[in-house]
């Protein structure tokens, strides 16, 4: 099965611009496909929440994130898996195949993965690239 990858930034801007992503993805993939996330995109959200540097909505958008995956994780929609790095680029590098996309906005991530991607569009919807 087709995994799909969910990177930091991807989950913040698509709250950010208001994309229900769990249900875009799956409007926008019309085959099979298993979503998920490494630990460390919920520990980059866990502690964008926390950080004193960034914009209150900011931080509430990661705290928002993060609750989002746990659920989803709990309810099955999302499979965790422990990465192996330092942060979530390094554990998604380390854990994709070439047939996996990769939901992120991180153009020199997407370059290394050489993968598919999912994008946002236009500022309203998901796309695969």
């Amino acid at each position: 099965m087709i995994r799909v990858f969910l990177d930091t930034n991807f989950i913040v801007s698509c709250l950010k611009q208001k994309i229900p992503f769990i249900e875009e993805i799956d409007r926008a993939l019309n085959f099979q496909y298993e979503l998920v996330v490494v630990s460390q995109v919920l520990d980059e959200l866990a502690k964008l929440s926390k950080s004193k540097e960034d914009k209150l909505v900011d931080r509430e958008r990661a705290e928002l994130g993060f609750k989002i995956i746990k659920k989803a994780g709990n309810e099955g929609k999302i499979k965790i898996l422990s990465g192996e790095g330092r942060d979530a680029d390094e554990a998604l590098l380390k854990i994709m195949k070439k047939d996996d996309i990769l939901a992120s906005l991180d153009k020199e991530l997407r370059k290394k993965t050489g993968c598919r991607i999912i994008l946002i569009k236009q500022g309203s919807y998901l796309g695969l690239v």
